[in-house]
């Protein structure tokens, strides 16, 4: 979490933490991690 916390503060990304819901924990299970983006409108570049 602190990589994770570094990067955001490095890059000017605010990092808003919050408990996981229980839907999540459920089908991912413990020690994973959900992401959200909120962003400006943008076009997304496909890299497969």
């Amino acid at each position: 979490m602190n990589r994770l916390r570094d990067a955001c503060e490095r890059n000017g990304v605010e990092l808003l933490l919050s408990q996981m819901g229980i839907t999540s924990s459920i089908y991912i299970g413990p020690g994973s991690l959900c992401l959200s983006l909120a962003a400006e409108p943008h076009t997304f570049n496909e890299f497969q």
